[in-house]
C-alpha cells in the first residue's frame, strides 16, 4: 500500500544553495508511506529504530476481532474478485457473532448478474437475521443496503425500496473499479 502525506503548512521560502540540507521544497512535497494493507493504521513503534513506526492491522484495533476470508457470491456461485479486495472480520461472544465484510472493486473485479451475497464465518443457528450496509459508487453516490441471512449460510444484500430488490451488477448502480460494498451485523451461530 502506498499513501501520500502532505503537511498542512506550505513554506513560501525558496530552497537554499546547500543541497545537503533539508529544503523548504522537501517540506512542501508529499511524503510516501509505503507498507501495510488497505485499512491498516500507521502507529508509533519503539521497536523500529529507523523510523519509529509500524502498521497495525485493522483486525487488532478491537480486542477479540478475528479476520476471516468470506466468499463473494452471485446467483449461488463463488465469484473471483480479481485485483479487488475482500476483507472479512468477526468477533464471537459465546454463539453471538458480529461480522463485517468489505468489498472494494478493482479493475478486474467482475460485476456479476444475479443476487449477491457474502459467506459467513460460522453456520447460522436458525431464523433470519438482518444486517445493514453501504454501497458507494466510488464518486459521489452512497446507498444504504440491507442484508438478511437465511438458511443458505450467507448474507444476501438488498437495495431498499418498494419493492426491495437484490443487489446485482446494476443495483443500486452499475458497479465499476473504485466502488465499495460493506455490510455489518450480528447473528447466532450453531
Amino acid at each position: 500500500m502506498t499513501d501520500v502525506l502532505k503537511h498542512r503548512f506550505s513554506s513560501p521560502k525558496l530552497d537554499g544553495a546547500d543541497a545537503q540540507q533539508v529544503q523548504p521544497s522537501h517540506w512542501n512535497d508529499g511524503h510516501r508511506l509505503i507498507g501495510g494493507n488497505d485499512g491498516d493504521l500507521l502507529t508509533r513503534s519503539t521497536a523500529d529504530a529507523n523510523f519509529g513506526a509500524a502498521w497495525l492491522p485493522r483486525t487488532t484495533l478491537i480486542p477479540g476481532v478475528q479476520a476471516y476470508t468470506p466468499a463473494f457470491m452471485a446467483a449461488g456461485a463463488v465469484v473471483p474478485i480479481g485485483n479487488g479486495t475482500l476483507v472479512g472480520m468477526y468477533q464471537q461472544i459465546g454463539k453471538l457473532t458480529w461480522v463485517h465484510v468489505h468489498l472494494t472493486f478493482g479493475t478486474t473485479t467482475p460485476g456479476p448478474a444475479g443476487a449477491w451475497a457474502f459467506t459467513l464465518p460460522f453456520a447460522l443457528f436458525d431464523g433470519v437475521n438482518p444486517f445493514v450496509g453501504l454501497a458507494f459508487n466510488g464518486a459521489s453516490q452512497w446507498q444504504v443496503v440491507t442484508s438478511s441471512i437465511g438458511y443458505a449460510q450467507e448474507a444476501q444484500m438488498f437495495s431498499p425500496g418498494n419493492p426491495m430488490v437484490a443487489v446485482t451488477n446494476t443495483v443500486p448502480f452499475t458497479w465499476a473499479p473504485g466502488c465499495h460494498l460493506a455490510i455489518t451485523g450480528t447473528y447466532r451461530a450453531t
